[in-house]
């Protein structure tokens, strides 16, 4: 392209500035070039980043942006519709794979292959298109048959169909994040220079070994303890080793989080990679991993990227600004997120979750709990594991206590190759034998497991729904009973955690009715633990907070029971219900033993169908708005309502916030609604409909505020949530 072009690609900045056309594509090549060489394309991302706007060169466009700068200048908006560009771009690329596909999707979304191909064959049809075009053509430098071939020969790698299909994604990925750069480069330079606030992931590790060598001086030489700097130095050790798949066993309580998160680093210094990615899978226990890692590494090195996230009130402005700009694109050191928000945005065919997916190539990615993965997506998701770490760089961790049979599995495509990080687990396992386990001998009625947990001065007691720890809370009629569940918001959980932790640490009296909210990763030292039978994987999990720090002088009690009236849900979850079930009556059950969760999976998985919404096949057929509305780890429709009883001073403060904001003509930002989230209860469908008389959706247009009753012992509970059968 000619030095002198006329057209251009953006109207004036604050600093009077236009953007040339051809500066604008030149720049977006070179950046897209760079992000996409992480993972073997340079050529193919240069060719995305020159012709991605090549729409602009027409006239149409160039007016529209005249009349907009004109319009500008008067205070107005500008008049007529925005002339869509891509579709030029599409067909200058088309020639070459999937250059085409990526660029028409570069300010939408993706659509399905067989929709693109059509609409392809309008733009080809369209003069407009096909004029800017012509025009296009008769600017063009010379030069490009080379990257052209180039291009050509990066894309000849991919031979099988599920390769190409993600890897569109991680080149429009790149596209979208290189484009929105530049153009906030030249309308917001001030974006940039926080962008570049980056600290070394070697400040990182030398924060995290302070805290470790502290903490092995101040600890007791206890088995627990023991078994903790043995896992440290085993993921220590193997941080060597090539990057890949690899799989950490150990019990609960036993230093997985800062030994994961010891090797994640090694592991991205030895090896050159980019950043670190812990995906856990429930808001209810990212914040205090969050904010330990926060207080370990430097609040302005993490992060937490989630629905459910926290005020920022810890960190500084310049911090708190950096923060919003990464959570656009996960360009951090360290990124804290939920197991569903990663997955999801693999999946995901929509610009703004896809923005994010180039900075997942070339980096450690930590999935803690990996048995909650959905057993429903089990392929589609090991298959993204294995598409990640063999064609994208990085490397995964699969973390937890009861690993799934994930690993050359005769009922689906498993992963291979895994390398277990602790050489001999089941010895720290025997190791840190807290707790025995009392199975059930005949089912029992909400009265008498009431009457049990009455018995017991600590106990922490775990049902399988909602509705179930509602019937238990109603027949125990005591006022010392906390509850744990969703039913609460956030904000009331995170209180009563603290009350209870109190209450455990000066030995008083403490009764806790819960759901599995607490099961994973929640810090509670129990030394007594009632459990719903449910899936095996599950009844470990609540066991890991019975005698969690070894210091009782005999094992703490884990008693599972049957209720006789109890709901379970459905799908894996009764099915791995019934495994248990199984399991328990063959007798002589083992859960200390990791082997048996080989077992246990292997039956699981040959239950249920591990691709239940076919996406593989939908994959196939590179169908990318069907693979997204079907891969979710939370398929039913919920509703966010706002609690307006509790803490009633802060929320109204809140809302007052956001509605003078709407009144002055101000949209509010991710920040008012942020500071929500700890007052918001999610709603199922049929319930959102059934409590219609409780909510106003009128007051605050887009947010549902809860005017119904909202217990401080059950939280939003009525008449159409008693009997709730969803899990937490």
């Amino acid at each position: 392209m000619r030095d002198n072009l006329d057209p251009l690609a953006r109207g004036r900045n604050p600093l009077g500035e236009v953007q040339p056309l051809h500066a604008h594509l030149t720049s977006v090549a070179q950046l897209c070039s760079s992000m996409c060489n992480k993972f073997g394309f340079p050529a193919v991302g240069y060719l995305l980043g020159y012709w991605h706007d090549i729409g602009k060169v027409h006239p149409d466009w160039q007016d529209y942006l005249r009349r907009s700068e004109k319009a500008k200048e008067q205070g107005n908006d500008v008049k007529g519709p925005h002339p869509n560009h891509s579709p030029t771009g599409a067909c200058r690329a088309e020639s070459i794979g999937p250059l085409g596909m990526v660029i028409s999707a570069h300010h939408s979304r993706l659509s399905s292959k067989a929709i693109y191909k059509n609409n392809l064959q309008k733009y080809m049809n369209n003069p407009i298109y096909m004029d800017g075009l012509n025009i296009w053509r008769d600017l063009e430098s010379t030069g490009l048959e080379s990257r052209e071939a180039s291009a050509t020969k990066e894309l000849a790698k991919i031979k099988v169909k599920p390769e190409l299909e993600f890897l569109i994604r991680f080149l429009l990925s790149a596209l979208i994040d290189a484009d929105r750069l530049d153009s906030e480069a030249h309308a917001e330079p001030e974006k940039g220079t926080l962008r570049e606030i980056q600290p070394d992931l070697s400040v990182l590790r030398g924060n995290l070994f302070s805290e470790l060598d502290r903490l092995a001086k101040v600890t007791s030489d206890s088995a627990v303890n023991r078994v903790r700097r043995e896992i440290l130095r085993n993921c220590v050790d193997y941080a060597d080793s090539e990057p890949g798949i690899f799989r950490l066993t150990a019990p609960t309580g036993s230093g997985k989080t800062l030994a994961s998160l010891a090797f994640a680093l090694n592991h991205a210094i030895r090896h050159n990679l980019d950043r670190i990615i812990v995906a856990i899978p429930y808001t209810s226990i990212i914040d205090q991993t969050a904010s330990n890692f926060r207080r370990i590494l430097g609040a302005g090195v993490v992060l937490e990227h989630h629905s459910a996230v926290r005020s920022l009130d810890e960190l500084s402005d310049i911090e708190e600004d950096r923060f919003r700009l990464g959570a656009e694109n996960w360009d951090f050191p360290l990124i804290v997120t939920t197991t569903n928000q990663l997955f999801e945005s693999l999946f995901s065919d929509r610009a703004s979750r896809v923005r994010k997916l180039h900075n997942i190539a070339r980096s450690v990615i930590i999935i803690d709990e990996v048995q909650t993965l959905p057993v429903g997506l089990l392929e589609p998701t090991l298959d993204a594991v294995r598409l990640i770490t063999g064609y994208f760089g990085s490397t995964v961790v699969l973390s937890t206590a009861t690993q799934p049979a994930i690993e050359g599995n005769k009922h689906f495509e498993g992963l291979n190759n895994v390398i277990e990080i602790v050489s001999e687990p089941e010895q720290h396992f025997d190791q840190l034998r807290r707790v025995t386990y009392e199975w059930p001998d005949g089912k029992e009625s909400w009265a008498e497991i009431a009457q049990k947990i009455l018995e017991i001065e600590q106990v922490l007691t775990i049902v399988n729904t909602k509705g179930d720890a509602i019937k238990l809370i109603d027949e125990l009629h005591s006022a010392d009973i906390y509850h744990l569940s969703t039913n609460l918001c956030g904000s009331h959980r995170r209180e009563k955690l603290d009350e209870i932790r109190d209450l455990l640490a000066s030995g008083k009296p403490c009764r806790v009715v819960s759901t599995q909210v607490v099961e994973a990763g929640v810090d509670l030292d129990f030394p007594v633990v009632m459990r719903a039978i449910g899936p095996l994987d599950r009844i470990v999990q609540a066991a890991g907070r019975c005698n969690r720090e070894g210091k009782l002088k005999g094992k703490g009690r884990v008693i599972i029971f049957d209720p006789e009236d109890g709901k379970c849900p459905p799908g894996s979850y009764r099915t791995g219900t019934s495994e248990a079930g199984v399991l328990i009556n063959e007798g002589n059950l083992d859960p200390d033993n990791p082997a048996v969760f080989e077992r246990y999976f292997g039956r699981l998985y040959q239950g249920c169908n591990t691709d239940k919404h076919n996406i593989q096949e939908k994959r196939d057929h590179f169908n990318y708005p069907e693979v997204a509305k079907l891969y979710r780890f939370i398929p039913d429709e919920t509703h966010p309502v706002v609690i307006t009883s509790w803490h009633a001073d802060i929320v109204g403060a809140i809302l007052d916030k956001i509605t003078r904001k709407l009144k002055a003509g101000i949209l509010p930002g991710r920040a008012d609604f942020r500071a929500l989230q700890p007052y918001i209860v999610n709603l199922p469908g049929y319930q959102y409909r059934s409590c219609s008389e409780w909510i106003d959706t009128e007051t605050i247009p887009g947010i549902s505020l809860w005017l119904g009753p909202y217990d401080p012992v059950r939280g939003l509970v009525t008449e159409y949530t008693r009997t709730e059968d969803t899990l937490w």
